[in-house]
């Protein structure tokens, strides 16, 4: 029995080929705090290894900490600049971190407690399968993404410690959405 509406595949493909382009042009119109709360539902849902917490989200709506983000979201030896990842201006950033070790309580999986590299490995997988179902919750809500992978890590984590104070371990992906309308 399908759970789905008949033309659920149809929906979802219609959905990817929004999120497929990196929108790079932004108004700076609010996101509401519904869609943004339905994005977060749907990326902290999708399921780990083991059901293992692999990572952890960062929202961020403030103009002034989303243009700091955006100033290092550049190539390692690179300047800061806002221009060199446009989809860092966007009215919401979404940012995953990779958690270390958060592995659920009577975890069996050795390999996981023993090899950092299979942890790691496990933690992208994770981040990507998030978010890419977080993009395409967005375009579900009428909202364009954009991808960034791109940033000074040591830099970022310092801003967020010293201005956002978030608690968490080394930055991995960033997603950015805005509403649909005129550029």
């Amino acid at each position: 029995m399908n759970r789905f509406k008949e033309n659920s595949t149809t929906k979802l493909l219609q959905y990817a080929s929004v999120v497929e382009h990196c929108q790079r042009n932004w108004q700076d119109t609010p996101v509401s705090q519904k869609h943004i709360d339905s994005i977060v539902k749907v990326a902290t849902t999708m399921p780990t290894k083991q059901n293992n917490e692999y990572y952890s989200i960062l929202v961020v709506t403030d103009p002034v900490h989303r243009h700091e983000i955006n100033l290092l979201c550049v190539n390692d030896g690179d300047e800061p600049t806002i221009y060199a990842n446009t989809q860092m201006s966007a009215p919401v950033l979404i940012l995953f971190f990779e958690t270390k070790g958060r592995l659920r309580p009577g975890s069996h999986d050795m390999l996981e407690r023993t090899k950092t590299n299979n942890y790691s490995y496990n933690a992208g997988l994770a981040i990507s399968m998030s978010a890419g179902a977080a993009a395409i919750e967005a375009a579900a809500n009428g909202l364009n993404t954009g991808f960034c992978e791109c940033f000074l890590s040591n830099k970022l984590q310092t801003y967020l410690h010293e201005n956002v104070a978030m608690k968490s371990d080394n930055p991995k992906l960033h997603i950015a959405n805005k509403d649909n309308g005129t550029i």
